[in-house]
């Protein structure tokens, strides 16, 4: 073999630009059924091209669904900027999803470019309409021709389809849908911009590809713009005002570059460069003599990598005149008999390359012939000219991985290494507190705690390994990177990762935890039952409020009735709401609580579009404030409040019927305490004369004897004494005089209803929750920020001993470094179009601007502004 290196020609810069662009078409047919195609990024892609197309149709209608049904628009467009693809290789830059409809045959495209601008959304637009007509009429014909539907007529239908996408990715790489400044139908300057909400976010480099994570929304911006009365109202009538509209807008577009990035990035490169990376990796094994590295062999590894780099070089430069003499020699053989010649070619060049270079050589081969066999899948015999591009894209893949395989190990050693240490170390001290923290509410907190610090790590290592590690000792690594967590850390604020359902399955642990006794005021039934219906109130009842008084319908309801009767704003929601049959109590307590804050905030003098626009405010801030824990507890103070202030109406009520009563049986009372007395007196004075009585009787009885003795019979004999009235007699008289009375019994004091002991108990195991959460935070604040600082001098001792394979991990490592390319871009929302399904001239732009850590949201429409 000579000294000068050769090669075949190497891809074109076209076919980069075909590398970095693909062209996903999805349609859904007038009976139904799901086609799709797609083309480009690499022939894995194109092998599984139903499959990718079908995966990405429900993300996109998915999303279009929610418009549609909470705001009556169709998506027309969303825009992505890819970030991170703008080095020497080309990546796609733009990343666009745009669809069309005729009749019942709906189809969207989905688009990835090398360059921003090639696809102008409305050109888009309009062409896929086009592609969706003409897939309508070939519906129609198979369905009139009584061609057999699901058989016949849905591989016709996949054909054309098939060739639509083909035929759209060839016009888009020629630039016929290239964006200019006259192509732009709706620009800023052509909407007045009717909201503005901002998000904390952060990129979370966790996942592949990253994107942005939507964190809270710190604020909501409504404006009005500059018009006449008429004008306000007419647009007020059109605002994307539902909640459900907003939250798809505001986080489910940002979110779903990411997810469709995903889906494209499974099957984005060639099958080729998987199979070289795999036998590079085998030849790189054998090479090392070993599977597992340590890291104490890093420096040593770096030049024995570099040497292994030059050797599988020089194979490949030698397998590249092998190929370039093959193709050149004019033979006509099948497959197997093209490698059976290359494989002789080959081993005549033993004098040059060393068995370990053969074998690498060999093992290329073969998965060379599977690339021919895929190139050409019913071929039986072929020229070997045939095969020369086919062998120069074979060769010019395998150098890219000879180009990045060294160089990634490094990387991969020490992604992985700080991987294993972080995380090994945050795996051991989770395993630890959880055996010491017996408390629920500490234990849950522990793990809010937890799971937020352990994305962190995850996002910044991935953070660090998207970026590119730099080559440092190990520790000093892991030292890096506990900083950077700590800073983050110390920025959580953890209510604002706790939600009125964490508060709620706390107190539920604690309920259940409780002994079901008699002596309970409560059953544990009753009151998680009471717990279930404020969660209710606050996943769906407010939001069901929020959704019908922001509803397209419901403020166009309120704008015509208006406009037919002389009665006020109230009034007239009033009788909206009474209409809304369906609506359980909760709802029409909530919405009238809403509507008598209303009253509050409004006067009659105020013009209509003021009025609807405090009532746009209100119900925002109804809906912001009405779900945090402290707000429902508050909520549950109130309720709680209520039935008191009732109780106690009903304590009041009752103290004046006894006092009443009191008052009726102050007569009857002083009667019988006369009469009682009358009894006492007439019982002593009976009492005394009876002891007179009976004493004068005593003496009457000696007087009679003494009589009887000295008598002569002709004195008369002592009188008799005179016995005193009976005390019955006495009775009767007083009986007569002050008969007896029965006062008036007082009705036993009124009992709290079980309703207002319900609420009194959750409203105390709720508060009683609630600090306690306050409390565990300070501690496991504490406890974590101890344990992050540990990491270091960990982490440095964990690195002493751990090995690192490089057959396990290394491939899949590349996958998703170097392979799947797509998983290195980063979507950022750019733009959005959408537009009203009975007035498609009126269309709403939504952009988005991502600065620091901040996502500010615009949406505006061109109601007013339509020439």
């Amino acid at each position: 073999m000579s000294g000068k290196k050769r090669g075949l020609q190497t891809p074109s810069t076209v076919e980069a630009i075909r590398m970095a662009s693909a062209s996903i078409l999805g349609t859904t047919t007038g009976k139904g059924y799901p086609l799709g195609s797609a083309i480009g990024t690499g022939s894995k892609m194109e092998e599984n091209s139903e499959d990718v197309a079908l995966r990405i149709t429900p993300l996109i209608f998915s999303l279009h669904d929610e418009l549609l049904s909470s705001e009556n628009l169709e998506l027309l467009s969303i825009e992505w900027d890819l970030e991170g693809g703008h080095g020497q290789e080309v990546l796609p830059e733009h990343l666009i999803i745009t669809g069309g409809k005729f009749g019942d045959v709906s189809s969207h495209i989905c688009a990835l470019s090398w360059e921003k601008g090639i696809i102008d959304p409305f050109k888009m637009d309009s062409y896929i309409s086009g592609v969706a007509k003409k897939l309508s009429d070939i519906e129609r014909a198979i369905i009139v021709n009584s061609l057999e539907y699901e058989t016949d007529g849905i591989m016709i239908l996949k054909r054309f389809s098939d060739r639509f996408n083909s035929v759209t990715f060839v016009e888009m790489l020629d630039r016929q849908f290239q964006e200019t400044w006259e192509s732009q139908k709706v620009k800023v300057e052509n909407v007045d911009i009717e909201t503005v909400l901002k998000y904390e976010y952060r990129d979370d480099f966790a996942s592949n590809p990253p994107g942005p994570r939507i964190q809270r929304r710190k604020s909501a911006e409504f404006m009005m713009p500059d018009a006449n009365e008429n004008e306000l109202v007419l647009h007020l009538q059109h605002r994307l005002l539902s909640p459900k509209g907003l939250e798809a807008i505001a986080s489910r577009i940002p979110d779903m570059g990411r997810n469709i990035l995903a889906e494209l990035n499974e099957y984005a490169y060639s099958i080729e460069e998987v199979d070289i990376a795999r036998a590079g990796i085998a030849a790189l094994v054998s090479f090392l003599g070993k599977e597992e590295v340590t890291l104490s062999e890093l420096s040593y590894l770096a030049s024995q990598t570099g040497e292994f780099s030059e050797a599988m070089s020089d194979t490949v430069d030698a397998l590249a005149e092998v190929l370039e003499q093959h193709a050149t020699s004019g033979s006509r053989f099948t497959i197997d008999e093209h490698q059976q010649a290359l494989l002789s070619l080959l081993e005549n060049q033993s004098d040059y390359l060393n068995p370990l270079q053969i074998a690498f050589g060999k093992a290329l081969l073969e998965h060379l012939a599977k690339s021919i066999r895929r190139e050409f899948p019913t071929a039986e015999v072929i020229r070997a000219w045939e095969l020369k591009a086919t062998l120069s894209y074979f060769v010019a893949f395998a150098r890219r991985v000879l180009g990045y395989i060294s160089r990634e190990l490094q990387q991969f050693l020490q992604l992985s290494s700080v991987h294993s240490i972080m995380r090994q170390t945050l795996q051991e001290f989770k395993d630890e507190a959880e055996g010491e923290i017996s408390d629920p509410t500490e234990l849950m907190l522990f793990h809010k705690f937890y799971s937020e610090l352990y994305s962190l790590l995850n996002a910044i290592i991935d953070r660090k390994s998207y970026e590119g590690f730099e080559r440092k000792p190990i520790e000093v690594l892991v030292d890096e990177i506990t900083n950077e967590v700590s800073g983050a850390f110390k920025s959580i604020d953890v209510w604002e990762l706790i939600g009125f359902g964490d508060l709620a399955e706390i107190a539920r642990t604690e309920i259940q935890s409780r002994s079901d006794s008699e002596s309970q005021a409560v059953s544990n039934e009753t009151l998680l039952s009471l717990l279930s219906d404020y969660e209710k109130f606050v996943t769906e009842t407010l939001p069901d409020v929020a959704e019908t008084f922001l509803s397209k319908h419901f403020l166009t309801a309120v704008i015509d009735t208006m406009s037919e009767t002389e009665d006020g704003l109230i009034a007239i929601i009033r009788r909206l709401i009474d209409a809304e049959s369906e609506k359980p109590d909760e709802w029409r307590k909530e919405a009238e609580l809403w509507l008598s804050q209303l009253g509050a905030l409004i006067d009659e003098s105020m013009p209509l579009s003021e009025k609807l626009f405090t009532l746009i405010k209100l119900a925002y801030m109804q809906l912001g404030e009405g779900v945090s824990p402290d707000s429902v507890i508050e909520r549950i103070q109130e309720d709680t409040n209520d039935l008191e202030t009732a109780y106690n109406e009903e304590v009041e009520k009752w103290v004046e019927t006894c006092r009443q009563i009191d008052r009726e049986n102050e007569p009857i009372r002083e009667n019988n305490e006369k009469r009682e007395a009358k009894l006492v007196e007439a019982v002593k004075s009976f009492e005394a004369e009876m002891k007179q009585y009976e004493e004068a009787l005593e003496s009457h009885k000696h007087l009679l004897a003494a009589h009887q003795l000295e008598a002569d019979g002709s004195s008369p004999p002592p009188p008799s004494p005179e016995k005193p009235e009976s005390l019955e007699s006495r009775r009767a008289r007083i009986d007569k005089e002050f008969p007896e009375m029965v006062e008036k019994q007082k009705p036993p004091k009124p009992e709290p209803s079980e309703r207002l002991i319900i609420h009194a108990a959750l409203r105390d195991l709720l508060k009683e929750s609630f600090e306690k959460m306050k409390r565990s935070q300070e501690r496991m604040e504490q406890v974590l920020t101890l344990r992050l600082r540990a990491l270091r001098a960990e982490g440095a001792k964990m690195a002493e001993g751990l090995t690192i394979g490089i057959s396990t991990g290394f491939l899949e490592f590349l996958m998703n470094s170097e392979i799947r390319k797509l998983g290195q871009l980063l979507p950022r929302v750019k733009r959005a179009y959408l537009r009203d399904t009975d007035d498609p001239s009126l269309v709403y732009l939504v952009t988005y601007e991502f600065r620091g850590n901040m996502l500010s949201v615009s949406i505006g429409n061109n109601l007013l502004r339509r020439q």
